[in-house]
């Protein structure tokens, strides 16, 4: 209980090597017996940084989680689709939604080396700048793939009726990550 409570007064919530803080209140929050959407997806969010067993179990936890939720909507808008399939893609989607090559900043850094601007390594002298990332123009986003969107619907095309719902889908998990973040920080300020 020490540990505990010293934890959710720290000033520190960084994550190193060894046993810290953040370690002890995600301990603590993985006790809970049945967790909603929301904290499912921030779990395979933040864990999918590798290929382990835990951030395997939280990719699959999630995908069991969407397939009711997909489910449901899809029933409300009476549109059929393959539930696995459109769960496994969702998931995806969610996990991977930064640009792969400006990482999620919009742009990317660039430098000029006598006769053109070049991309530069993180680790430029300060004498960078930075260009709009032309995969993502900007946005930060991962591209979508709407042809995948559709074979993991079981459909042969993506009509506008798939698109609204696709987007409904997502926008409900979004909802449900802001919910659960915002309950976090509830939280977070209760115990100080």
């Amino acid at each position: 209980m020490t540990r505990l409570a010293r934890a959710l007064n720290s000033d520190d919530l960084g994550h190193y090597e060894r046993d810290c803080d953040s370690d002890v209140l995600q301990a603590t929050g993985l006790t809970a017996i049945r967790k909603n959407l929301g904290v499912l997806i921030i779990e395979a969010k933040e864990g999918c940084a590798g290929e382990s067993q835990d951030s395997v179990s939280r990719v699959r936890d999630l995908q069991s989680a969407l397939a009711p939720h997909i489910l449901k909507i899809a029933r409300r808008w009476k549109l059929r689709v393959n539930v696995q399939g459109v769960a496994a893609q969702v998931t995806k989607e969610l996990i991977l939604d930064r640009c792969p090559v400006c990482q999620g900043r919009g742009v990317i850094p660039m430098k000029y080396d006598g006769q053109r601007l070049v991309a530069v390594s993180s680790d430029s002298d300060g004498t960078a700048k930075d260009v709009e990332c032309h995969v993502c123009l900007g946005s930060g986003q991962a591209k979508r793939d709407y042809l995948s969107r559709a074979k993991a619907a079981g459909l042969s095309e993506y009509t506008k009726q798939l698109s609204e719902w696709w987007e409904a889908v997502l926008q409900s998990c979004c909802d449900a990550e802001l919910s659960a973040r915002h309950s976090f920080n509830r939280r977070l300020r209760a115990d100080h």
